[in-house]
């Protein structure tokens, strides 16, 4: 179990690394506004936000089927 939780941590970090380098941070760094944010900072925020909320789904350890069964 912890070795498979350490594969799903070095697999976000290789995701995030790729995200954030230069050819794909290029793609949005045009100087158009999407409801009046650039483009480059809303992907950096995006990115951020949701690699936050894979971080947290990671740290619990509880797959899925188990968070919808507690759900009901």
């Amino acid at each position: 179990m912890v070795n498979n939780r350490k594969q799903k941590n070095i697999l976000l970090a290789v995701l995030l690394l790729l995200l954030f380098s230069f050819p794909i941070i290029s793609i949005a760094n045009k100087s158009t506004l999407v409801g009046g944010i650039p483009r480059l900072y809303l992907y950096i925020g995006l990115v951020w936000f949701i690699s936050l909320i894979l971080l947290v789904i990671l740290a619990e350890g509880k797959p899925f089927n188990k968070i919808k069964k507690t759900a009901k």
